[in-house]
Formats: structure tokens, C-alpha cells, sequence
């Protein structure tokens, strides 16, 4: 995006990026908005601080592995979730204010969802909006939700499919 075009909301969050960077000789591959549109000031530090761990072609080559790919924007949105996670932690001791704007991500994150309307819950992926609420609910201190073995989030531990039970060899 050239930085001539970016209109007044686009120019903050640019700088919101050059600044978690701690870089301005770039343009920002990503610019990150909350549902109802407004700059997302958590995701778009996460985008800079991506930009100063990875660099760019590295950013470029992985969202180009599934471009075009009917799984996309999931894909893209587990992407950005495991990033968030991996500069979270590269970067918090350095950056100790990450951890209450993480926190205020996950407030607004649960805080949006009473304003969505039955066609929006319709259109989410379900696994990406069930790993993404893990996620801010744990960064909240909450406890996960009970769910299926089949429903179980990555990373809580593993479990197997049940099997049928054998068959006898009666007709």
C-alpha cells in the first residue's frame, strides 16, 4: 500500500505498525481493523512486531502458500492467531504494556459479539471462532469450556477416536 493513498485512519494504523516495529522504511503488508471497522491497535502492534521478528518475505511466502485456496480466510485467521501468540512472547519482555493491551483484545473480542447479527455468527468458521475465544479466554484468566474430545482445542492434550465395537460373525 503506498503510503500516499492511506487515508487518515489508515495513516494511524500504519504508524501503529512502524512503531511495534520500530521501523518506518516499510510498508505494511497488513493493516489490521476491528469487526465494526475501527483500527485494531493490538493486532496491528502484532503486525509490526511480525514485520521486526520474520520480515516481510517470510510473511508474503506463507500467506502465498494457500492464496486463492477456498480455505483462505481461515487459514489466514489461524495464521495471524499463532503469530499473535509466537511475538507475544518474543516481545513481552521487552514491552510489559503488551500484556494489558493483549488483555483489552480479549475484552473487546467478547465484548463485540453481542452486537453481532444472526447472519455475521452464520458467516464465522466455527473452528477458527472456537480457537480464537480459547485464546482470549484464557488470556482473560477464564477457564475454558467443556467441550467433546472431537471438539478439544489443539494444544490440551490428545485423545483418540473411538473405535466400533468388533462385530460378531453372526448372519
Amino acid at each position: 500500500m503506498d503510503a500516499r493513498s492511506y487515508t487518515a485512519e489508515e495513516r494511524r494504523a500504519a504508524n501503529q505498525v512502524w512503531a511495534a516495529a520500530g521501523a518506518y522504511g516499510f510498508e505494511p503488508l497488513f493493516l489490521a481493523r476491528n469487526t465494526d471497522g475501527t483500527i485494531d491497535f493490538y493486532m496491528n502492534c502484532v503486525v509490526g512486531l511480525v514485520h521486526k521478528y520474520y520480515g516481510d518475505d517470510l510473511l508474503r511466502d506463507l500467506f502465498a502458500t494457500w492464496d486463492g485456496d477456498l480455505r483462505e480466510s481461515q487459514l489466514d485467521d489461524l495464521t495471524w492467531l499463532y503469530l499473535e501468540s509466537a511475538v507475544y512472547a518474543l516481545e513481552l519482555p521487552r514491552r510489559p504494556v503488551l500484556s494489558a493491551l493483549r488483555r483489552a483484545h480479549a475484552d473487546y473480542f467478547f465484548g463485540i459479539q453481542y452486537k453481532l447479527s444472526r447472519q455475521e455468527w452464520m458467516a464465522k468458521n466455527q473452528l477458527v471462532y472456537t480457537m480464537q475465544a480459547d485464546r482470549w479466554r484464557t488470556v482473560q484468566g477464564r477457564h475454558p469450556p467443556v467441550m467433546t474430545p472431537l471438539r478439544e482445542p489443539a494444544g490440551r492434550g490428545t485423545f483418540s477416536l473411538p473405535t466400533a465395537p468388533a462385530r460378531s460373525a453372526q448372519g
